[in-house]
């Protein structure tokens, strides 16, 4: 009579449960009990299937799929090699085995393979099955399932946001996409210390690699003179037409945009702005704005130029309300206003949104997706999501207000609170246990309340 393995552990599993592969010992017990009394195998082959089967069913529900695969095929190994001279029944048998743990024995999936399997994962919202997948990709070194792990822990794909996580993932990837990613997690620091000389450092490097995303950002960098770099139009041109080449759809349309490159101001040209922007000259107050804003022929005051460039733009001068955008979300030197840089990116929108869109095409995208999500939707959370990593920080505001579980909410207030939204601050403050901290977020309250005062 034929030993049929898979009917064997078909008819374990229906006796027991298929709760008794948790129980290796158990199961190990009952393989052993249903040892043939004839000798059909030979008892070498069968002492192999014993110790192979040990070897997957320990494994059990890991979860590294990856993992699971690399068990079965060592167990088939130990069969096939302890069988002696009957290999063809050794592989018979193994074939068996594998196909009775439900291993499909075969040619093996490969690794571009297991990433689409992931995202199709993802696409049904399958998150645990995608992330093991993923995990077992990653821990073999593959940088697409490393990005793809940063990518969901960043956005809370089924799992805790976790910046620390992303960034392990980030640093693991060491792809254009992901130095890029990183770059921009070390300018805001999220997951860890802001630290703006490591970001502009990532995004050169990202840039040497070829990526568009990275030279336009670098554009923008020196093109404003932020993130601690001086600005330099000649960089930032150089910068921008690079990725522009690449077809990188915002550099193109900031290409028309760009200031031709000066020379520094002297005593007798700042005279005469100040001169001018004391006699209501809008445009003569922002190029002075941007003097005091660079050090260019003056001693270098942001403050001044914040000053003035708030001034032109009351007076209605586009450039300014820009400027102020700008200085209030993405400049590391200037504290974060956004209740600040959202009433002029009101006003410039008003004033010209097209070409508001060519400058900040991210912030009219966050708006828009913003706003488009129904007060009824269930996944609520993930599109406001969607509209504050676009920059408009709002939508963190309003995923806070939407749990009343303080636990919850605090962690998205604080997103909110850290880019100077002034309802958030209000918002978090109060539910904040630790006086130190509460008391830190309260200056910070109090200086965007000076801010908001000179709107």
């Amino acid at each position: 009579m034929k030993y049929d393995l898979t009917s064997v552990i078909s008819s374990i599993i229906k006796a027991k449960g298929e709760d008794i592969i948790d129980r290796p010992d158990e199961f190990m017990r009952v393989l052993l009990a249903s040892a043939p009394d004839t000798e059909p195998l030979a008892p070498t082959i069968y002492a192999a299937l014993v110790n192979g089967a040990v070897m997957i069913i320990a494994q059990g529900k890991n979860d590294d799929a990856v993992g699971q695969t690399n068990s079965v095929k060592i167990a088939i190994e130990i069969l096939i090699n302890e069988a002696g001279a009957d290999k063809d029944k050794a592989i018979e048998v193994a074939v068996s085995f594998a196909a009775a743990l439900g291993y499909v024995f075969g040619e093996e999936k490969s690794d571009t393979q297991l990433i689409e399997d992931a995202k199709a994962h993802i696409q049904k919202k399958e998150y645990d099955e995608a992330i093991k997948l993923l995990n077992g990709l990653d821990a073999k070194g593959n940088s697409d399932a490393a990005f793809l792990l940063a990518n969901i822990y960043y956005n809370g794909i089924g799992v805790p946001v976790s910046y620390k996580k992303t960034i392990s993932f980030l640093e693991k990837a060491k792809t254009p996409d992901s130095i890029n990613m990183l770059a921009r997690l070390y300018a805001e620091g999220k997951g860890c210390t802001k630290d703006t000389k490591k970001a502009v450092s990532l995004w050169e490097e990202a840039a040497s690699l070829g990526s568009a995303t990275a030279e336009y950002q670098l554009g923008v960098i020196y093109l404003n003179g932020i993130l601690g770099i001086k600005a330099d139009i000649k960089k930032a041109t150089a910068y921008i037409k690079s990725s522009a080449k690449k077809g990188f759809a915002p550099a193109q349309k900031a290409l028309s945009a760009l200031p031709k490159e000066h020379t520094a101001l002297t005593v007798d040209e700042i005279s005469e702005l100040e001169e001018a922007s004391n006699k209501g000259d809008i445009k003569a107050a922002y190029s002075l704005a941007n003097a005091y804003f660079k050090g260019d022929g003056v001693l270098q005051s942001k403050t001044k130029a914040i000053e003035l460039y708030t001034k032109a733009a009351n007076d209605g001068h586009f450039p300014s309300m820009v400027a102020l955008i700008t200085r209030y979300t993405i400049d590391a030197s200037i504290v974060p206003v956004w209740t600040a840089a959202k009433y002029w990116y009101e006003k410039a929108k008003s004033t010209n949104k097209a070409k508001l869109n060519v400058i900040h095409p991210d912030l009219i995208t966050g708006e828009e997706l913003y706003l488009k999500v129904p007060k009824t939707a269930k996944n609520k959370r993930e599109r406001y999501e969607e509209a504050a990593k676009k920059g408009y920080v709002t939508a963190y505001t309003e995923i806070g207000k939407m749990y009343k579980i303080d636990s919850k909410a605090v962690p998205y207030l604080k997103l909110a609170a850290d880019r100077g939204d002034k309802e958030a601050l209000e918002l978090l403050i109060p539910k904040l246990t630790d006086q130190k901290e509460a008391e830190a977020y309260q200056k910070l309250l109090d200086y965007v309340n000076t801010v908001v005062s000179t709107l």
